[in-house]
């Protein structure tokens, strides 16, 4: 994935004048910025839910997943619901949305609704679903945040292994995330 000559600003805030970057396919990549310096909007960008105001992100028509800082379930639905919603083959998708419940240690909840879970809680199902989705390219804003150390070492070690041969971004301030995580660090 290339990024070149990205501009964007909100309003006359400039986020970004002429970025340019390059994603390895295949690779988990951390991007690393102090609070406010685009992060979140640069995910944004790649996802397609905002334009740039000019230069070019190249994702190659691959399809793209994004998991949000805040975990945007559905209410309505139960947690093993949101998880499924996002599996198309019908063949064996509860199965598989079980197994990532279980991956992620919040299958006990399957039948809660989201108003019923944990800040935490939430935040490992919205991921599960997020890895559900079965992108090309995954965006991962903060994913790890919400966790405490044990949960957070846990959480990161099955995404790794959920997420192998995939192309990811993981966006972040925390060092330590970055590195556990990542197979390559970026700053912005």
């Amino acid at each position: 994935m290339k990024i070149h000559d990205l501009h964007f600003s909100f309003g006359d805030r400039v986020i970004f004048n002429g970025l340019d970057m390059e994603i390895n396919d295949g690779q988990i990549t951390a991007i690393m910025a102090p609070s406010g310096k685009g992060k979140s909007t640069l995910l944004r960008l790649i996802a397609g839910l905002i334009e740039p105001q000019s230069g070019c992100i190249d994702i190659g028509g691959r399809k793209v997943g994004i998991m949000f800082q805040e975990p945007r379930l559905f209410g309505q639905l139960t947690v093993l619901q949101n998880v499924m919603l996002v599996i198309k083959q019908k063949q064996g998708r509860k199965e598989r949305a079980l197994e990532l419940l279980e991956a992620f240690d919040v299958v006990d909840a399957a039948e809660k609704y989201p108003d019923e879970l944990s800040g935490g809680m939430a935040k490992r199902v919205s991921l599960a679903r997020a890895i559900a989705y079965d992108p090309d390219i995954l965006l991962l804003d903060e994913p790890f945040s919400a966790l405490d150390s044990d949960m957070k070492s846990h959480v990161i070690t099955q995404t790794k292994r959920l997420v192998a041969g995939k192309t990811v971004i993981l966006v972040t301030h925390d060092h330590a995330e970055a590195k556990d995580f990542a197979d390559c660090i970026m700053a912005l």
